[in-house]
């Protein structure tokens, strides 16, 4: 009795084998018989090049327009200064440029305040412009601020050094 079960076994996965073998294979060559399941991604909806962006917040909507509009200034900055003025960024308030510096001497920076800051920072939206200069390597803070020039509301720039 157990013979003939475990011979009907056999038989039918055999039996099961010579039926399904063809679509087996084929779904493992790919052809063109069987349908793949298809997966969509929003990568593959939309095309690879192109990427899903969410929508901008209101804040950082008037970032990006302010970021376009003051992108003469950097230019002048980066021309006028490249030696002295090594990065710059807005981080905290959107009307305070940080000026990365490579030497806090009284003299560089307020040249910097005179030619760049004073005659054109008002008008690209700042009000404040703060100058840093990098810390030795294993510092806590990578940045330490060495002088504050702000707007005083009539066009004149007062600069504090630290």
């Amino acid at each position: 009795m157990k013979a003939l079960a475990a011979l009907l076994g056999v038989g039918l996965v055999v039996v099961a084998s010579v039926l399904l073998w063809p679509r087996l294979t084929a779904m493992t060559r790919g052809s063109s018989g069987v349908r793949k399941p298809s997966v969509e991604t929003a990568s593959t909806a939309v095309g690879n090049d192109s990427a899903l962006k969410a929508p901008l917040t209101a804040d950082e909507q008037k970032r990006e327009e302010l970021a376009t509009q003051r992108v003469p200034f950097y230019r002048m900055l980066r021309a006028d200064f490249p030696d002295l003025v090594v990065r710059f960024g807005v981080t905290e308030s959107l009307d305070t440029l940080d000026l990365v510096v490579s030497g806090e001497e009284p003299a560089r920076i307020t040249a910097v305040v005179d030619n760049a800051v004073a005659p054109s920072a008002a008008k690209y939206g700042f009000r404040r412009v703060r100058f840093l200069v990098a810390n030795p390597p294993h510092s806590i803070e990578p940045f330490r601020v060495v002088a504050e020039s702000a707007d005083d509301g009539s066009g004149n720039w007062n600069t504090f050094l630290k």
